[in-house]
């Protein structure tokens, strides 16, 4: 956490102090401590009011107070319950993004802040709206295109989800992230599981065969193609890997219980 916060604050260098708010801000959110990255957030607007990217960010750490733990931790201490309204603090979040909007609408920070407003208010078109202007800002960011897919799957619109996904993959060959990300819409969406998740999560597994994660997700898909021998090698391989990933143990109960084996399944969910 102090190498995080030293990296951002590093970057900030000689500049203004509004733009050093912002990156200590950026360091403390990095870190969960959304508290005191939106008092930073906030006080870079106070000094430069016209300050898009401050707006912006101060909008998206409101919205993070009720689960920052360094929060609920100096609530308890004082013996008092948090006096919060979530309709206040959404209010005030999209106040300040709408704010940003208006100092900078080609700020690529403020239009994926305010896409993912309205993600968790589930306005899953307005949302779009953003993340849409953002890719065109941004054409070759694979987080972008897979934000998009994730939305146009929540939207029920999983054609158009796939091809975003499988764009986002194509512009990282490199890294697995993005692949995940299409295994994780295949299978939340039980879509395209032979066409695509198959393949996807066997190559992740030769590729990356100490990996317990893709283990567990080659067991899913095979659990959902109703293949249960394989779907529990893999995830007990899963668990051989990682004796403390959780949901492997969950997966490999959903398998046993289906198998007719509810002692073993039991046993592995407690």
């Amino acid at each position: 956490s102090v190498e995080t916060l030293r990296g951002e604050i590093g970057a900030a260098g000689e500049a203004e102090i509004a733009y050093q708010l912002v990156a200590s801000g950026r360091g403390l959110a990095m870190v969960g401590e959304w508290r005191l990255a939106s008092q930073a957030f906030k006080q870079a607007t106070i000094d430069r009011p016209d300050y898009a990217e401050a707006w912006a960010f101060y909008g998206e750490a409101l919205q993070h107070r009720q689960d920052d733990a360094s929060e609920r931790a100096a609530t308890m201490a004082c013996g008092e319950v948090s006096q919060s309204d979530p309709d206040e603090i959404s209010q005030k979040s999209l106040e300040a993004l709408q704010t940003a909007l208006r100092l900078g609408s080609d700020s690529l920070a403020t239009n994926l802040f305010m896409a993912l407003y309205w993600q968790r208010a589930n306005r899953y078109e307005d949302a779009l709206e953003y993340l849409s202007r953002a890719e065109r800002l941004a054409p070759e960011n694979p987080a972008i295109l897979a934000e998009l897919g994730n939305t146009l799957a929540l939207m029920g619109k999983p054609d158009l989800a796939l091809k975003n996904y499988q764009k986002a993959v194509t512009l990282s060959p490199g890294l697995p992230t993005y692949q995940v990300r299409l295994l994780e819409f295949a299978i939340q969406n039980r879509y395209m599981l032979t066409e695509i998740a198959l393949p996807a999560a066997t190559k992740l597994t030769q590729t990356y065969s100490e990996v317990a994660a893709y283990q567990d997700l080659l067991g899913q898909v095979y659990r959902l193609l109703e293949e249960l021998d394989r779907a529990a090698i893999h995830v007990a391989k899963a668990i051989e890997l990682d004796r403390r990933y959780a949901l492997a143990y969950l997966h490999l109960a959903e398998i046993q219980l289906m198998q007719g084996e509810t002692e073993h399944a039991h046993n592995n969910l407690a």
